[in-house]
């Protein structure tokens, strides 16, 4: 199966999340797993750290994010104007 036919089956599960209640229209939360300590932390501080994704323990996320963010990036025609380069 390629990707487009694997994205394809799962996008029944992200139906829900098209509109105008979504991205761009509503910025998304941003999903963060932490320790309590973790979180007593961050809110302790007012500051939250990000590590660099190539060291994450399940390499599929990344390579969503990639994927996905590629493939919209790609495909808007507004940025293609707005650099006047494909």
């Amino acid at each position: 199966m390629t990707d487009d036919e694997i994205g394809k089956l799962f996008a029944p599960l992200f139906d829900d999340l098209r509109g105008e209640d979504c991205f761009p229209n509503r910025r998304p939360l941003l999903t963060h797993y932490t320790s309590i300590v973790g979180l007593e932390a961050i809110l302790r501080t007012n500051e939250l750290w990000l590590s660099n994704p190539l060291f994450m323990n399940d390499v599929e996320v990344v390579r969503f994010g990639i994927h996905t963010g590629a493939r919209l990036v790609l495909g808007r025609s507004e940025l293609e104007l707005a650099c006047r380069n494909r």
